[in-house]
């Protein structure tokens, strides 16, 4: 999900023409993922790539699942094109955070990796991790009062402790829950679709000041 805003990024420019820096980009990510994949291919067979890539495309999850699609994988459990059909979202969101924030990778890469997680068809706990990592680079940038960034995180995790709630319910005393997780589970992602805007209209990235050192010698350069 990250290789066309690196695409971008690496020269700077919303443009699909090659070049050579990212002539070198595309070429070590081919070799690097060819060699990878072949190695552990000629070590498990078939095995690793159903474990590593198949099995994510027509994987089913209705429990331990904070995704919305849980509820349709529940009530559909043979439907074909459902796993295919979540991944409209998520192609879409990567096209349109690749083209417009490019320039600003982190918050780019932030935007790509939040977004996929919650238009996930499989959401569970641990991939809360892949965007938290973010937050520290992004956080100095954030211009948002800690008022409202507390808001946020209150509301990010009452939403969870509804989720869970109600799965408790499910899981442990045997009740049928599933209308109301489906419904908490909405909540949750409209909750994260919130805090994604509220992170992207209030990012100011800081751009660092030249040093006089620096100033002279691209003086230096345009005489």
């Amino acid at each position: 999900i990250y290789s066309l805003a690196l695409y971008f990024h690496i020269d700077r420019k919303l443009s699909l023409h090659p070049t050579y820096r990212r002539f070198q980009l595309v070429i070590s990510f081919l070799l690097t993922t060819f060699m990878l994949n072949g190695i552990f291919y000629y070590c498990y067979g078939y095995t690793y790539l159903h474990e590593t890539y198949l099995y994510h495309i027509i994987r089913r999850d209705a429990r331990h699942n904070f995704s919305p699609y849980f509820y349709l994988t529940y009530l559909r459990p043979n439907n074909s094109l459902l796993p295919f059909i979540t991944f409209i979202p998520q192609i879409f969101n990567t096209l349109v955070f690749s083209c417009r924030l490019y320039d600003r990778l982190e918050l780019c890469l932030f935007a790509l990796t939040f977004s996929f997680v919650t238009f996930n068809k499989v959401t569970t706990s641990q991939y809360f991790l892949w965007y938290l990592i973010f937050i520290p680079i992004l956080l100095p940038n954030i211009y948002l009062k800690w008022k409202k960034l507390f808001l946020l995180l209150a509301a990010w995790l009452a939403a969870q402790g509804w989720w869970l709630y109600h799965a408790y319910q499910l899981e442990f005393q045997g009740k049928n829950t599933f209308a109301q997780i489906w419904l908490a589970s909405i909540v949750f992602g409209f909750v994260n679709i919130i805090i994604l805007c509220a992170i992207m209209y209030n990012y100011r990235q800081i751009v660092p000041v030249p040093t006089r050192a620096e100033k002279s010698e691209s003086d230096k350069k345009n005489d």
